[in-house]
């Protein structure tokens, strides 16, 4: 009977560990993800500002 609950926390123990891999996998794919989209509307704002002052300055 011991043989069979250790067989049994075992099996559950290597689950549980799969399932916690796989998210912490995912934050970090959701985290680069976020940090690139953030990358671009700074880029894009920066863009946008330097623009203006452009513009600003030079009278177009």
């Amino acid at each position: 009977m011991k043989f069979i609950d250790d067989l049994i926390v075992t099996l559950a123990l290597r689950l549980l560990r799969g399932v916690m891999a796989i998210g912490t996998g995912l934050v970090y794919v959701q985290f680069f993800a976020l940090a690139l989209v953030l990358a671009m509307a700074g880029t894009v704002t920066l863009a946008m500002m330097l623009t203006a002052a452009k513009s600003a300055l030079l009278g177009g």
